[in-house]
C-alpha cells in the first residue's frame, strides 16, 4: 500500500521490460549500425518538392487524433497544437524545425524521451490482488515528435515498408 514501494516495484517491472533481451546483441547491432552509417552520405540536401512543408505541417497537425489524451513529458498536449492563437504561424515555424531536422539528419534528443504510464490488462481490478504482470505499458511521447513522424509517413510513407 505504499505508493513510493508501488512506483519502485512498476519502475523495475517496465525498465525490465522496455530493455534488451540481449545486451550482447543489442551491442552489435548498434555497432553494426554505426559501421553501415559510416559510409552512408544520402542526399546532400533533400529536393525542393520532398520538404516538410507549411502545407503538410498544418494539415497534420489538423488532422490528429491526439485530443484529450495525456499531456506528454513537457506536458504538452495535441489542444495545444490546434487552439494555439496562430496555429498558422505555428506551422510555418514547425515546418522550419522538421526541414533543419532532415537536413541537419539529426533528431533532437528530446523526441526520444517519453513516459510509460502503467493500465491494468483486466477490468478485474478491484476483486483481485494486482501485480506487474497485471499491467501494460503505454509510452506517452512528446507531441512535437509525433507530428513530426505523422508529417514524415504523410510525405515518405510511400517510400517506407515494413
Amino acid at each position: 500500500m505504499d505508493p513510493d514501494v508501488i512506483a519502485n516495484n512498476f519502475a523495475g517491472y517496465f525498465s525490465g521490460i522496455y530493455a534488451p533481451n540481449n545486451d550482447q546483441h543489442a551491442a552489435a547491432l548498434y555497432n553494426e549500425y554505426l559501421v553501415r552509417r559510416e559510409n552512408y552520405f544520402g542526399y546532400y540536401s533533400f529536393p525542393s518538392d520532398s520538404i516538410l512543408d507549411t502545407e503538410i505541417v498544418n494539415k497534420v497537425m489538423l488532422d490528429l487524433n491526439n485530443c484529450g489524451k495525456a499531456p506528454d513529458i513537457n506536458g504538452l498536449t495535441a489542444e495545444h497544437l490546434l487552439l494555439s492563437v496562430t496555429p498558422y504561424i505555428l506551422s510555418v515555424i514547425l515546418s522550419k524545425l522538421f526541414q533543419l531536422i532532415l537536413l541537419r539528419k539529426l533528431v533532437p534528443t528530446g523526441f526520444g524521451y517519453s513516459h510509460i504510464v502503467p493500465l491494468p490488462k483486466s477490468n478485474d481490478c478491484i476483486s483481485k490482488v494486482m501485480t506487474c504482470e497485471d499491467f501494460r505499458g503505454i509510452a506517452i511521447s512528446p507531441i512535437l515528435s509525433n507530428l513530426f513522424e505523422y508529417c514524415f509517413i504523410e510525405k515518405f510513407g510511400e517510400f517506407l515498408s515494413t
